[in-house]
């Protein structure tokens, strides 16, 4: 036996257990984490995606309303067109409380 020359005990012996052991739970943890941070990448990308295209559809639905309320104003415009405006007033007036 020579003396600062330790290593480790062989395979067959029972302190080499538990140490597989720990390694193979440290292993498991670090796969763990790491399928954790991808999954949290890409809910982070459906989230960004999610929000940009509810923001189109918020866009592209006041053009709509913009078009319409434009539209209702030139059929009602010879005829009707002060009851029009305050009927349109009235509308946004109630969809905004």
């Amino acid at each position: 036996m020579t003396l600062g020359t330790e290593s480790a005990p062989p395979e067959g012996t029972p302190g080499s257990t538990p140490r597989r052991l720990g390694a193979a739970f440290l292993g498991l943890l670090h796969s763990h984490v790491e399928l954790f941070g991808i999954e949290l990448q890409e809910q982070k990308a459906r989230t960004v995606s999610l929000l940009l295209f509810a923001g189109l559809a918020l866009v592209f639905g006041l053009l709509l309303l913009t078009g319409l309320s434009a539209l209702l104003l030139i059929v009602l415009w010879d005829s009707y067109r002060l009851a029009g405006i305050i009927g349109l007033c009235t509308f946004y007036f109630l969809a905004a409380i």
